[in-house]
């Protein structure tokens, strides 16, 4: 429930594209009620995928133009890192930690409000009216992320560290 994908569904619904599509990959508990509510609204282009091992999202994410991180909660989010290693452009909800840190509003995507199917529907709406911002913040995607490289992070630690020492 707190990965909020009922919002995102209904929010998709909102939309008024035959273009786009949504890829849910992962299982759980609210897996048959998704999936009722795509075929009780008759949504099309909502693809359901089972869960994969990490080492498999890479591919998964690649099926994809745009990454959404819909959650009501995350402490971060790393999947989020991953898509953006993959250069793809990120929608997150304000309400992922890692949002502050790697979404540069209108460079490589967009935050929104995790509660409000409006502010979702319109995020995702930057890319189906401007499909041409894929590319360009993707790329810049990929240029944020990579000062979170693990090389990055463990030499920040060791400053860090030397700092307090």
């Amino acid at each position: 429930k707190i990965k909020n994908l009922d919002n995102l569904l209904k929010a998709y619904n909102k939309l008024n594209t035959d273009d786009w599509g949504v890829i849910l990959l992962g299982d759980g508990q609210e897996l048959e009620g998704l999936q009722n509510y795509v075929n009780e609204n008759n949504l099309s282009g909502v693809k359901f995928i089972e869960g994969k091992p990490w080492y498999d999202v890479p591919k998964y994410l690649a099926l994809g133009d745009v990454f959404i991180l819909p959650s009501y909660s995350e402490p971060w989010g790393l999947v989020l890192n991953e898509a953006m290693a993959c250069e793809m452009p990120v929608l997150v909800s304000e309400k992922c930690g890692s949002a502050v840190d790697l979404v540069d509003e209108g460079k490589n995507g967009y935050s929104f409000d995790p509660h409000n199917l409006d502010s979702i529907s319109k995020a995702m709406n930057h890319f189906i009216e401007n499909p041409a911002l894929i590319k360009p913040f993707g790329q810049r995607s990929k240029e944020i992320i990579r000062y979170y490289s693990p090389e990055n992070v463990a030499q920040e630690m060791f400053d860090g560290c030397c700092k307090i020492l």
